[in-house]
């Protein structure tokens, strides 16, 4: 268990680390978002 405890920084509040989870989707839009401009970015030189 401390392995997996571990893994998450101990300066997120149980709150956050319960929410991440829940945050993936909005996190997953935020992304696609930006994909169009890191891929605009990758083509420039």
């Amino acid at each position: 268990m401390s392995r997996l405890q571990s893994a998450v920084p101990p300066s997120l509040p149980l709150r956050e680390r319960a929410a991440r989870p829940r945050v993936s989707k909005q996190t997953r839009r935020d992304r696609d978002r930006a994909v169009p401009r890191d891929a605009a970015a990758s083509l420039r030189p």
